[in-house]
């Protein structure tokens, strides 16, 4: 493993901890030495993701829509953009034209995770990924069940 590696399966395994001790909607992720890591199925076909990059000093919390009927579901909730957004209180970035996973994706840009306490963006993370669980849970479970 590398260096990059370490570091990055460090952060994800802070994150991880640190989600833990919060006890809160969001399940710990399955610790990774990738950019990102994915957190228990919410139900089947959509896991809540972390993810940063680097280069750009970004990171992000997405919904992604795995399976079968991940275009129809990935439809279906586009068509709520303006409710989902509007309870979100930004934006999202849909990028539901991919041709495997469909992913919503809540940006924080010009943010290094590996610039000032870990604990700060551990927090960010925790809040953006139960934020992304109240507002998605009740409309997937709807979808999924019609």
């Amino acid at each position: 493993m590398s260096t990059r590696d370490d570091r990055y399966q460090e952060f994800w395994q802070g994150l991880s901890d640190y989600v833990a001790n919060r006890n809160g909607l969001v399940a710990p992720p399955v610790v990774s030495d990738l950019n990102y890591v994915k957190f228990p199925p919410m139900l089947r076909g959509f896991n809540l993701c972390a993810a940063f990059d680097t280069r750009r000093a970004n990171r992000k919390v997405e919904l992604l829509i795995t399976g079968v009927r991940r275009g129809d579901y990935a439809l279906q909730l586009l068509s709520q953009r303006h409710e989902i957004e509007s309870e979100v209180g930004q934006t999202l970035e849909w990028n539901i034209n991919l041709m495997a996973e469909k992913k919503v994706s809540l940006w924080d840009r010009k943010c290094d995770v590996f610039v000032g306490p870990r604990s700060d963006h551990y927090a960010w993370y925790a809040e953006k990924l139960e934020l992304l669980h109240r507002v998605f849970t009740h409309r997937i479970r709807q979808i999924v069940e019609s």
